[in-house]
């Protein structure tokens, strides 16, 4: 699970959402159908009154990468690794 802030544009650990019941079967709505359906990428909650969004998005380990720049997450290079390192790892016994 990955929690980033659009505005500070950093990592966060946690997060409370206050939801009303609508919001909360919106959510759960879209949760579900991107855990059906991965390639669609991220849905958008929005408030009644489109004062507030919550982007949430799926991801795997193939689209990753692709996802974050999608929503200009700066830490995304530095937390991944280049493609002959991600390799290396997988075939290593430590």
């Amino acid at each position: 699970m990955i929690i980033y802030d659009d505005k500070n544009k950093q990592r966060l650990t946690g997060v409370t959402l206050f939801l009303t019941p609508e919001e909360a079967a919106e959510l759960g709505d879209s949760a579900t159908d991107l855990s059906e359906n991965p390639d669609k990428q991220h849905h958008h909650v929005n408030s009644a009154d489109y004062s507030s969004e919550i982007t949430l998005a799926v991801f795997t380990k193939e689209n990753l990468a692709i996802s974050m720049l999608n929503h200009n997450c700066s830490f995304v290079k530095a937390k991944m690794p280049r493609q002959n390192e991600a390799s290396n790892h997988s075939t290593r016994a430590d």
